[in-house]
């Protein structure tokens, strides 16, 4: 194992401080936490699982609780208003093209996924943007940036520390401290992110609901979300129309698409 000199940590740590401030932005959450996300409650899907859409939630827009999250947040609500048990197996959005997106279960690879997709839309000429959504425009300037809202939280978030700011002579210990609070968030988010997070296989008996979140890399004009799902020996698929996302990730609208005779 290698080990720094102390006056390499000092240089690396103190550079560390002035580029992230106390607690990195990768896992900082919202400035404020007063906001609730929009709320749609559009009913997509009624067979053989009732599917509600009831609210989603991009980069930096209403309902954010994290500050800087590479992720698309679904929330759903699903009923089994059959006689047999139903297992949900896959879920995944259709983007505009046709590419099917499948639903993660890590938030840092989630997020790498967002950067590599935002990359070929880019690279395919797609008008990609961060924070819009197409059921109503969330767009934010640089400037408010520091001023976001975010969703109201459970308890679980209430004890979560600011950080503490401290001066060059106390880089070494700081910087501990400063590790000890980057994890210490990290766990937080994560545990947040698993609360919310519908964990697929996913049972539902007769006549039961779930709600939830299922998150997803970033994706331009979600046409439709599919589920794969199991009931019994029969096994199906659903496919469920999103057009009220058709300008989510777009930094202008996307052109119409023709009317077939």
């Amino acid at each position: 194992m290698k080990f720094f000199t102390r006056t390499g940590l000092a240089l690396l740590l103190g550079t560390t401080l002035f580029s992230t401030g106390c607690v990195s932005k990768k896992y900082q959450t919202a400035s404020a936490l007063t906001a609730l996300p929009t709320r749609m409650e559009i009913e997509i899907g009624q067979t053989p699982l009732k599917t509600r859409l009831d609210s989603v939630i991009v980069y930096q827009g209403q309902g954010s609780w994290k500050l800087a999250a590479y992720w698309d947040e679904v929330m759903l609500t699903l009923a089994n208003e059959g006689d047999e048990p139903i297992s949900l197996n896959t879920v995944s959005l259709v983007d505009f093209s046709g590419t099917l997106v499948p639903a993660g279960s890590d938030p840092w690879q989630l997020e790498t996924a967002s950067r590599t997709q935002r990359d070929r839309y880019t690279a395919a000429g797609v008008n990609f943007a961060l924070n819009t959504l197409g059921y109503v425009a969330l767009t934010y300037s640089t400037a408010g940036v520091g001023a976001m809202v975010g969703a109201a939280l459970t308890s679980s978030w209430g004890g979560m520390s600011t950080g503490a700011i401290f001066g060059l002579a106390a880089v070494p210990v700081a910087a501990v401290l400063v590790y000890a609070d980057n994890l210490n968030h990290k766990h937080k988010i994560e545990h947040e992110f698993n609360r919310r997070r519908l964990v697929l296989p996913l049972t539902l008996p007769t006549h039961a609901a779930r709600s939830g979140s299922f998150f997803f890399p970033m994706t331009v004009s979600p046409q439709a979300l599919r589920l794969e799902w199991s009931r019994g020996s029969e096994t199906g698929i659903s496919v469920l129309p999103l057009p009220m996302l058709a300008g989510m990730h777009r930094s202008t609208p996307p052109p119409p698409k023709p009317i077939k005779p």
